[in-house]
């Protein structure tokens, strides 16, 4: 709170400040603290709306629970940045592109802006035993460039699409995309094949 107030009174303020959390850690008691301290935007970890994929990834979360975090956000009044994540254990590039729909456009879930990144294996994950079972496997890059082209069709005209990858170092990556480039990968293929004007993430436009 002290600096808060300092901050107001700053030459050069801070006007906006994010917050990031898991949607079951989203009350009326938190909110109000960090509405009162001038958060003005929270992210949220959802990765899946796909109630059987959250279950098989340990998430320890419901879809009711990640609506009820939608809901009280925008109660309170905050910008609402969800982080979503394809090719997770238990899905299927057609289960993604449904689920990442039903994130863009059914409410009370459309957020403001997106974090779409692709599920990469870790070392240390308790993905790898699944990865060496054969139960879980990274899609192709052909695979996952459909996925990602159709989520960027999907995507409403105000929402934003803020990354496409997370800042992994590619020799941590067991593996799953390593390329930096992959939103330039994306964005090549859909104006390859005609799809540009369809187009109306914020970010692409």
């Amino acid at each position: 709170e002290a600096q808060q107030r300092e901050n107001e009174r700053a030459r050069h303020r801070v006007v906006g400040l994010v917050i990031e959390t898991r949607p079951d850690a989203v009350t009326p008691a938190a909110l109000t603290t960090i509405r009162r301290l001038g958060c003005t935007k929270v992210q949220m970890g959802v990765q899946s709306l796909d109630q059987e994929v959250l279950d098989a990834n340990g998430r320890g979360m419901g879809v009711a629970r990640i609506q009820e975090a939608f809901e009280l956000l925008r109660v309170f009044g905050f910008k609402i940045h969800a982080h979503a994540m394809a090719n997770l254990f238990g899905s299927t590039p057609e289960r993604d592109k449904r689920d990442y729909e039903r994130l863009v456009r059914e409410r009370p879930f459309p957020p403001d802006e997106i974090k779409l990144y692709p599920c990469a294996l870790i070392e240390g994950a308790q993905l790898c035993a699944c990865y060496e079972r054969g139960t879980w496997r990274p899609y192709s890059e052909d695979e996952l460039l459909d996925v990602l082209v159709s989520d960027v069709a999907v995507t409403p005209a105000w929402t934003r699409i803020s990354r496409m990858i997370r800042d992994i170092s590619a020799c941590d990556i067991l593996v799953g995309n390593k390329k930096t480039n992959l939103r330039q990968m994306v964005e090549g293929h859909i104006e390859k094949t005609g799809r540009a004007e369809d187009v109306r993430d914020i970010r692409y436009r």
